[in-house]
């Protein structure tokens, strides 16, 4: 198992991005440090990777936000401990007055200032002859580009009407800001900054130097993905959008051929069980597999976040923070009372903890937790790895990166948008083969848009997509309700959430902090 020191190295230089806590992370007020900082070649990468600093804490957020709010997830009612979760997944109006709400936007935030500064910057900079062949500057412009666009879409899917800041503003400026409508922030900066990372991009990425480096950071790749997955996005709920159709379907399939090309994909026959698919839930630095990921050290507070949000409190919480729901979840991996059963999806084996598993699914499942990026002892003894048992002291140390673009997801939003053609069948039993199953055409009769549907929730499960996914396919206040009404059955308390479950609550509040830095500003999202 590799230590991913990637980002401690920049926690030292984290500092230099600290802007204003209570709002918009506007520029420090003390700009002499930035100024004098950004004299080097040298220093300029490691303002870059500052920028990166700021992905740390997202996957936790993904987790409450994105997991925890779909039809996948529930927290148990009346668990005092879980307080903060329940006041999420019941879609309650305190929810904007919740820390981590306003930590979520706030951090996105920083990310967009650090790409602001960083861009304002770099221009400067004298970077002189690239020993390495590559132009630095030009890679480093693209990747701050990537950054800021990444958390703008982040912003616009969990919270709407947002206000863009494309540079550096004074606290007095920042409060004339105004939101935008996500069609703007679309226009007026996610789409223009990714079509620049792509422009600016290269395959590989390099050190200020110009020498090739390993990667952990954006390319050309992961940019294509990203603004396919925007333009997938907009084509949905609720802005119907489909003019850049052709354009998704094309980056799409660019992303796809490059990744075969340097080969990132598993062929089966190398694993005798036939189960690749856990494989690549451990810890490696530069998954195959992950177009674009968070990197994590196994150290004290630098471990996944989304494990702190996706395990059990203590062995004495019967329902963890967060579990997968037993309405149709589990039903969409085949499994009923017997994860054997003919047609089961050996994917939930390495989703979820198997305790309670083989319990009929009107049972309380206590033991239903997800556990895709959490490596503990048994999990690694099954699939040949070696004990980490010493490493890790608490959840905060666990080392296992974090997909935010994986090219499974890309495989699968290219059979959305381009319907059932015999390369997208292709693509479906390629994610198939990989986790030992058989192809769909062994499958008996489907429905093609409910199959790809079904393959999402399967394949990427825990990470915080399949919320998203709901939301534009315009079916999350049912299927959230749905959820609510099952589980009412055995826990009445359900039922109560259900009135919460507003048609304008796919976004988040806009955070009540926010709000109240000067009235007027801004208009908080409807029904919230």
């Amino acid at each position: 198992m590799k230590k991913h020191l990637f980002f401690l190295a920049i926690l030292s230089v984290s500092i230099l991005f600290t802007g204003c806590k209570d709002w918009l992370n506007v520029a420090p007020e003390d700009t002499r440090v930035t100024e004098n900082f950004y004299q080097t070649p040298y220093q300029a990468q490691q303002a870059l990777y500052g920028i990166y600093n700021g992905l740390l804490p997202l996957p936790g957020y993904y987790a409450l936000f994105g997991d925890l709010r779909s039809d996948d997830v529930y927290a148990t009612p009346n668990d005092e401990k879980v307080i903060n979760y329940i006041t999420i997944a019941s879609y309650h109006s305190s929810t904007l007055t919740l820390a981590n709400v306003n930590a979520f936007w706030l951090d996105l935030y920083e990310i967009s200032n650090r790409a602001n500064i960083f861009l304002e910057k770099i221009d400067a900079v004298e970077f002189g002859d690239y020993k390495g062949g590559m132009d630095a500057k030009s890679v480093f412009k693209g990747e701050a580009h990537f950054l800021r666009a990444y958390a703008y879409l982040d912003l616009v899917r969990y919270f709407g009407n947002v206000p863009v800041v494309n540079h550096s503003v004074t606290a007095e400026e920042a409060l004339t800001i105004k939101q935008s409508t996500p069609q703007q922030v679309y226009d007026s900066l996610i789409i223009p900054d990714l079509k620049e990372a792509i422009r600016l991009l290269r395959d590989t990425v390099c050190d200020y130097q110009g020498k090739a480096t390993a990667s952990g950071r954006a390319t050309r790749m992961a940019a294509k993905a990203l603004l396919a997955r925007a333009y997938l996005t907009m084509e949905g709920f609720p802005l119907h959008n489909s003019e850049h159709h052709t354009e998704a379907i094309q980056l799409c399939k660019d992303v796809i051929a490059s990744a075969e090309a340097a080969g990132r994909w598993a062929d089966n026959s190398m694993d005798k069980d036939g189960q690749i698919w856990p494989h690549i839930w451990f810890s490696e630095n530069d998954n195959k597999y992950h177009i674009f990921e968070v990197q994590f050290a196994c150290a004290s507070g630098m471990g996944n976040t989304a494990i702190a949000n996706q395990l059990p409190l203590s062995k004495d919480v019967a329902l963890t923070n967060v579990t997968l729901a037993t309405t149709n979840a589990f039903a969409a991996y085949g499994l009923m009372t017997d994860l054997q059963s003919e047609g089961a999806d050996v994917r939930l084996d390495a989703t979820v903890n198997n305790d309670a598993l083989y319990t009929p699914l009107g049972a309380q499942a206590h033991g239903r937790y997800i556990t895709k990026f959490f490596e503990h002892k048994l999990k690694r003894a099954r699939y040949g790895y070696s004990d980490i048992d010493g490493q890790i002291v608490d959840r905060t140390y666990f080392p296992l990166n974090y997909p935010l673009i994986r090219l499974e997801d890309v495989m699968l939003m290219l059979c959305e948008l381009e319907g059932e053609t015999g390369e997208t069948r292709a693509l479906i039993n390629k994610i198939r083969h990989r986790a030992g199953l058989s192809d769909i055409e062994n499958m008996g009769g489907y429905v093609w848009n409910d199959l790809v549907h079904k393959e999402r929730r399967c394949e990427l499960a825990g990470e915080g997509i399949r919320f998203h996914d709901i939301v534009r396919w315009g079916e999350w206040q049912q299927r959230v309700v749905d959820k609510f009404t099952y589980h009412g059955q055995s826990n009445p308390s359900f039922l109560n959430y259900i009135p919460s479950v507003l048609p304008g609550k796919y976004y988040l509040p806009i955070p009540d902090t926010q709000m109240k830095v000067k009235a007027g500003l801004y208009q908080q999202n409807r029904d919230w």
